[in-house]
């Protein structure tokens, strides 16, 4: 619907109703936002990770077999624990 406007008794001007346009950096913007949080989260997330790393408790670090025989098949436990916040991860573990 436009808007039939009289000015001065003789002019006429027919104006159109204002439409409200959407920001084409509205979409951007929040996109931009959802990407900061995300960062802000992961970042913070890996400050704390070192802050309190991973710390390996091993009771007992080497076991004496004595003398075996070739054939004789052996083995032993060893109890680790992890005492820190963080996961610890144990890799390429080789015997002696």
């Amino acid at each position: 619907m436009t808007n039939l406007l009289i000015e001065n008794g003789l002019n006429v001007r027919l104006e159109a109703p204002k439409v409200k346009r959407s920001n084409p950096f509205t979409a951007h913007r929040s996109l931009l936002t959802v990407f900061i949080v995300c960062f802000a989260i992961g970042f913070l997330g890996a400050v704390a990770a070192l802050a309190e790393p991973p710390r390996i408790i091993i009771s007992q670090t080497g076991y004496n077999f004595g003398e075996l025989s070739e054939m004789t098949p052996f083995s032993h436990d060893f109890i680790v624990k992890n005492s820190g916040k963080t996961t610890l991860a144990i890799a390429d573990v080789k015997p002696s």
